[in-house]
């Protein structure tokens, strides 16, 4: 059936029954009193691409029948659904464009279908399910609808995944009244509105709604666990941004476990636009569940749930605030002589090796100028006694041969006597520096004298290396 413009209409424009394999396509269909496309009990069939508006009751409508493709049609001001399946399996709704119905695509009694790739806008209700299961909403723009986005109605609904749909400007996107709410798949996104997810338990029945689990069976509850590790579902990985009532909403024993506490909820993975708050994007997960103090009161402020619900629903963990880090405080300190002694005991005594070079000065060298007699140099000062050789013997402390309690003799007045000087030579007398440090490489102490004269300074540099061995 194709290439028909249908006008002004007593009943349905096109009705199909008990026909298998048909293809309804590119119809003009306007004015009708029933719908526009109307099929039941026919199998595999293919309605497309037909353009359908202003008929009273559905724009195309589906009954007891399995494997129907509605692809790409354009419905838009009728009085009751777009698209409309009633009990039927296999159904495909994609890439329709429905405007301004009293809903957009309505599900009853359905299984194991999908509403995908639709521009679904300026309805009442933009995606309706009721006793629906095994169903796929998926990549559809569902927005500016007058009540909700998308309505999952009534206490029969089973499995839905609701995945890549974009919702915009529909005061509430998405309500769910029962069900098992798949959001793990591709995230959608929720722009502007009032509510994004709407939990509300048909007649306040908890069991009949639940979302999908991604991680260890069973769940933690709260208060009994503060902080939790195993949750009871999850809300996926969403992005919300716009909303002025709540990012997420429970009501009605949402979430509710059968012992009263609320439910841990997983909402770490989603992103938040905290515009609004003055915040950038938060996605908790990003930043291992930790917040500053205005992104978690942000937060908690756009979920609606176990604390605002005086304890009857379930509980979301979106990340929580660290403690503070509270140093010990540390005692002043304080500086005496008792602790100077403490410090330097930690220190090992200092132990010399087994060889150095030790230097001995056992008598002057020559520094007398030319004109300038020895005497003068008991005018060294302080004085060093009388003016002649002799006396240089009279440095204190003594240079001579005394010994501890013995009076000076004679002797020591000698210039000879200088060599006896203490610390005691040794028997190596070196004639030159170079024997000296050769000496003391080699462990021994070496004497060697700066004494001489010139000349004789001279000549002890030609016998260097005498007494190396």
């Amino acid at each position: 059936i194709r290439n028909n413009r249908l006008r002004n209409i007593s009943d349905d424009g096109i009705q199909l029954q008990n026909s298998d394999f048909v293809q309804i396509r590119y119809n003009d269909i306007a004015d009708t009193r029933g719908d526009g496309i109307d099929v039941e009990d026919s199998d595999f069939s293919v309605i497309r691409n037909n353009k359908i508006r202003f008929v009273t009751s559905n724009g195309i409508s589906v009954e007891e029948s399995a494997f129907v493709d509605i692809i790409d049609n354009q419905v838009s001001d009728v009085g009751e659904a777009g698209i409309f399946v009633d009990p039927s399996a296999f159904i495909t709704v994609a890439g329709n464009t429905l405007r301004r119905n009293a809903t957009g695509v309505y599900f009853q009694d359905v299984v194991l279908s999908s509403i995908e790739n639709n521009t679904i806008e300026d309805n009442q209700i933009g995606v309706r399910l009721e006793r629906a299961e095994d169903i796929n909403v998926i990549d559809n723009r569902i927005a500016s609808n007058l009540i909700y986005g998308l309505w999952a109605n009534g206490d029969r609904n089973g499995y839905m995944n609701v995945s890549g749909n974009v919702f915009l400007n529909n005061p509430t996107h998405a309500k769910f009244e029962s069900g098992l709410v798949d959001l793990t798949g591709p995230g959608n996104q929720f722009l502007n509105g009032n509510t994004a997810l709407y939990f509300s338990p048909f007649g306040g029945d908890t069991t009949l709604l639940s979302l999908v689990d991604d991680d260890a069976p069973g769940y933690e509850t709260f208060p009994s666990v503060a902080s939790p590790s195993n949750y009871g579902g999850t809300i996926g990985a969403q992005f919300f941004s716009g909303q002025t009532n709540a990012f997420v909403k429970l009501d009605n024993n949402a979430f509710r476990a059968p012992g009263g506490e609320g439910i841990w909820l997983n909402g770490l993975n989603s992103t938040y636009d905290g515009a609004p708050a003055g915040l950038g994007l938060i996605t908790p997960s990003l930043s291992g569940g930790i917040l500053s103090a205005p992104e978690y009161n942000f937060l908690e402020d756009m979920f609606i749930h176990y604390p605002d619900n005086a304890g009857t629903t379930g509980i979301f963990f979106f990340g929580a605030v660290p403690a503070p880090v509270v140093l010990p405080p540390v005692a002043p300190f304080s500086l005496s002589l008792d602790n100077v002694e403490d410090f330097f005991r930690q220190f090992s005594a200092f132990t010399p090796g087994p060889s150095g070079l030790s230097v001995t000065i056992t008598g002057l060298p020559s520094v007398t100028p030319p004109g300038l007699n020895p005497g003068a140099l008991a005018r060294i000062s302080p004085a060093a006694g009388a003016p002649t050789p002799q006396n240089l013997a009279n440095i204190s402390p003594a240079a001579g041969e005394e010994d501890a309690g013995v009076e000076r003799t004679a002797n020591a007045e000698t210039p000879a006597s200088l060599d006896a000087i203490e610390p005691a030579a040794s028997d190596t007398n070196a004639p030159c520096w170079a024997d000296a440090v050769t000496a003391a490489g080699n462990g021994t102490v070496a004497n060697y004298s700066f004494s001489g004269s010139p000349e004789e300074d001279i000549a002890n540099v030609a016998s260097c290396g005498s007494t190396q061995s």
